[in-house]
């Protein structure tokens, strides 16, 4: 009996923790603690195969055109990242403005190239019902050539943090897919690229690499470091070859890149870094050294993670709470086993030791374990049982002080209520000497 009463307990104990967890400050708490495991871990190494273009303050001045350029400036910089050897170049730049029909023309002869992959974008649509959006893709020009596109929606979570990836997005019935996604899908040029995905329930195929869910169409973001992780480059220098004059300082740095092959078998992403254009990001790596991360390097962090197949994957639900269950009833048993002093270490050791682990299997598992349930089914389980120990043993001492304390003297009672196991039938067998004297 006392066994099921102790089985009822660490179901609803666990039950309290698990209905706790869900709530959004819970929620906003685990992902701080998750955020600190990244810090701890540090940067990991990336493979070197992707570089990124920045248009930065720096380029705009550079170029003295205000933002957005003309077109034929992007068409000039996919022309030249492809002369230096590019093996695909992504634009993290919608490009939906009208324009004239020669700059039209210039970017569809880059597009030739057929490995560019354009941005689209998700907007609110204000004249339909809440929740709806409209697609914002790039020029009918670009759309009526071979090359393809995605979407750069970037989700944020409730603290305003990014930590997943959105793979795609279901609109009308349709599916449109993120840049990053189109990106890999059609690594090789491959016009048939949507053949190479597969949306499962748990699982995201893509490029036929098992890309693990965080909900329905995302994935998690397994950050190889903070901003600056992959090397950049600015956008004026790239367009800077000998047949563009550059304001001031032209210096065709262009030649130079060129020859040191810093594109060569890349992928290159083009994207925005100037603050006034407003692309930046609070990353899990913020927190260490309080710097915002573009746009562009989270699309490469994903981009990074695929090649490198290193996914973050969250361990199943109906596995972590069998987990607690039975850690549970350990606890149960072992706080009403030992007095409270010793449970207290014991407790503490537990808790320190279930970081350890859930640490460790983040670090070289890539493994998602929640992180502050147990700590804090720990701490319950104690407080209960230390609460039913109390009332336990100031039961027992007023049975004692009710039965004993008209028959027996005061220090004997006390002695009772210290040492409750010395109240029990029996005796014990001695043989003793009696002197009588006279």
């Amino acid at each position: 009996m006392k066994f099921l009463r102790f089985i009822f307990l660490a179901i609803l104990l666990v039950v309290l923790v698990i209905l706790f967890s869900s709530t959004s400050f819970w929620q906003n708490m685990e992902y701080r603690a998750r955020d600190l495991f990244f810090m701890f871990r540090g940067e990991r190494a990336i493979s070197e195969e992707i570089v990124l273009v920045e248009i930065s303050n720096d380029t705009i001045n550079s170029l003295g055109k205000k933002w957005p350029f003309p077109q034929k400036y992007h068409a000039k910089v996919i022309d030249n990242l492809f002369k230096a050897g590019a093996k695909q170049v992504i634009f993290d730049v919608t490009l939906s403005a009208k324009s004239t029909n020669k700059q039209d023309s210039l970017l569809v002869a880059a597009s030739k190239h057929r490995n560019v992959v354009f941005a689209g974008k998700l907007l609110p649509n204000l004249t339909e019902k809440k929740g709806n959006k409209q697609v914002l893709k790039p020029t009918s020009a670009i759309l009526q050539t071979t090359s393809q596109w995605g979407l750069v929606n970037i989700p944020i979570d409730t603290d305003g943090f990014v930590r997943r990836y959105q793979l795609y997005e279901k609109i009308a019935g349709k599916n449109y897919y993120s840049l990053g996604v189109v990106a890999r899908a059609g690594i090789n040029g491959n016009e048939n690229w949507r053949q190479n995905i597969n949306d499962r329930s748990r699982y995201f195929e893509l490029d036929n690499i098992f890309i693990p869910k965080a909900t329905s169409q995302t994935a998690y973001i397994n950050y190889f470091g903070p901003a600056g992780t992959f090397p950049y480059y600015d956008y004026a220098d790239v367009i800077d070859d000998a047949d563009f004059k550059l304001p001031v300082l032209d210096t065709n740095k262009y030649e130079q890149l060129k020859k040191d092959e810093v594109f060569k078998d890349k992928i290159v992403i083009v994207g925005v870094t100037a603050e006034e254009l407003n692309d930046y990001f609070n990353t899990p790596f913020l927190t260490d050294n309080n710097k915002m991360t573009p746009g562009i390097e989270i699309h490469a962090n994903f981009l990074e993670m695929v090649n490198q197949e290193k996914f973050l994957k969250e361990l199943h639900f109906i596995k972590f709470v069998f987990v607690m269950f039975v850690l549970a009833v350990l606890l149960m048993l072992v706080n009403r086993i030992l007095k409270p002093l010793p449970s207290l270490i014991v407790n503490l050791v537990l808790i320190a030791v279930s970081f350890f682990v859930i640490y460790n299997l983040f670090v070289q598992n890539n493994l998602i374990i929640p992180i502050l349930p147990i700590p804090v089914l720990i701490v319950l389980i104690y407080i209960v049982c230390l609460v039913v120990h109390y009332f336990k043993v100031n039961r027992e001492k007023a049975f004692i002080r009710a039965a004993f304390s008209k028959n027996m003297a005061s220090e004997l009672v006390e002695e009772l209520e210290k040492n409750p196991s010395k109240l029990e039938l029996g005796g014990q067998q001695k043989e003793i000497t009696v002197l009588f004297t006279n």
